[in-house]
């Protein structure tokens, strides 16, 4: 198998508030949602928008949060006037224009060895926050036919597209991130 190894790297923080289903809060979860993170951010789609080449690399941070329906509720109706629970919220920390220069963030570290041409970085980069309702996804998982595993691994994806600029409002838009989510989604190979 051949390795890229100028892979940008994710660190995402799992917060579980609501922890009512065990297959939700299986340790085995977050290496399911790291590696989704981590494909999404690794797309090469994904990283033209954000001005990369194959040479910068950088550690990008995600917040996501497992939240019940009250608390979604109360989330979506503050943030989008919207009374009622909805699967996933994003909280972006870069506007949509912005986030074509991430790569300026992300600077060549220095070494002492001068043979080493690619340009890598310990570098960073926050991107915001994704708020995902585990009841929601468990009965969006059921009705679709597939494991909940799947269906929270779908929210992360399309929450990390929006939390990189993507959107699926206009049909332009959406012509671009419904199949780039499918496409990263598919990558997992979950059932």
């Amino acid at each position: 198998m051949n390795m890229n190894t100028n892979m940008n790297k994710v660190r995402l923080i799992v917060n579980h508030q609501h922890a009512n289903d065990a297959s939700i809060t299986d340790a085995s979860i977050n290496d399911v949602l790291l590696q989704g993170a981590t494909n999404t951010v690794n797309n090469a789609t994904v990283m033209a928008k954000m001005g990369m080449t194959g040479n910068n690399t950088a550690t990008f941070t995600i917040h996501l949060t497992m939240v019940d329906e009250n608390q979604m509720r109360d989330l979506n109706n503050t943030h989008r006037q919207i009374n009622k629970p909805t699967d996933v919220l994003t909280f972006p920390l870069f506007d949509p224009q912005e986030v074509a220069t991430i790569h300026q963030l992300i600077q060549p570290s220095n070494t002492s060895n001068t043979s080493n041409t690619s340009n890598t970085s310990n570098t960073s980069v926050p991107l915001g926050d994704i708020i995902i309702c585990t009841p929601v996804a468990l009965s969006q998982s059921i009705a679709l036919g597939h494991s909940v595993t799947k269906e929270v691994a779908f929210l992360l994806i399309h929450g990390t597209l929006h939390l990189l600029g993507f959107d699926h409002i206009q049909d332009r838009d959406s012509n671009v991130m419904l199949p780039l989510q499918n496409t990263i989604l598919d990558s997992l190979q979950l059932p």
